[in-house]
Formats: C-alpha cells, sequence, structure tokens
C-alpha cells in the first residue's frame, strides 16, 4: 500500500467520528478507545498501527462487543470504527449502525484495519450487496 492510500484511509477512519468541539478527530479516537480498555496510556495514530483493506461478511460484525441493542431508522452509511484490543473486538463507533445491519441480510461490509503489535484499528464502510 502506497503512503498516498493509507493516508486516505486514516482521513477516512477520522472523518467518521463525531469529535466533541474541543478535541480533535485523533483526539476523539484516542479518547472513545481509552473509555473501553484498561490502558488509559494507549495511543492510536500513524505510528501505532498500519492500515490495510479487507472484506467482511454482515454475519461478522457478530463478533464485535457492542454496547447496547439499540437501533434507528437512519440509513447511515457512516463507517464504523472498532479496535481489536488484546483478544477482544470493541465497537468505538456505530453500534446503531451495526446492530441495523445486522437485521438487514442484504448489506455487505468492506472491513479498513490498521495493525500495530497488539492492536489492530478497523473501519468499516457499508453498501449493499449485488442482487
Amino acid at each position: 500500500m502506497t503512503t498516498d492510500e493509507a493516508a486516505d484511509l486514516w482521513a477516512l477512519a477520522f472523518a467518521t467520528l463525531k469529535p466533541k468541539a474541543s478535541e480533535s478527530a485523533r483526539q476523539c479516537l484516542n479518547r472513545l478507545v481509552r473509555e473501553r480498555i484498561a490502558n488509559k496510556a494507549l495511543e492510536v495514530n500513524e505510528k501505532t498501527a498500519v492500515i490495510q483493506r479487507d472484506l467482511w461478511p454482515t454475519e461478522n460484525l457478530r463478533i464485535l462487543k457492542r454496547w447496547h441493542e439499540r437501533t434507528n431508522n437512519i440509513d447511515d452509511r457512516r463507517p464504523i470504527v472498532v479496535v481489536q484490543y488484546r483478544d477482544e473486538m470493541l465497537l468505538i463507533d456505530g453500534n446503531h449502525r451495526v446492530n441495523r445491519w445486522l437485521s438487514d441480510s442484504h448489506i455487505c461490509c468492506l472491513a479498513v484495519y490498521l495493525t500495530g503489535g497488539f492492536l489492530r484499528y478497523f473501519v468499516m464502510e457499508v453498501g449493499r450487496s449485488p442482487g
């Protein structure tokens, strides 16, 4: 993967998040990660993770640790953000979207993920399956 392709994927990851007014997208990502793990010193960035692409069928979203079972009727096509910390797949952003997609068998996911040592960070884009 080229440097430009990696930069584009990082931009997608950061554009997915909705930071609070006083923080950057990078700060938002790290705040959300730290809220879900015990390692409060963990820093997610281009130096601690390598970005890659992969395809996931919708059913694989069931392995994600979600924070609630609620959904909504909004057809939200933004990516979701997932971090694998040690052996756990943590859903950082997109819980409503995942719950909705799991109830729709005609959805497939393109997973974009970052890997760095013990950390794996995914951004998944959603698209309709052909047919």
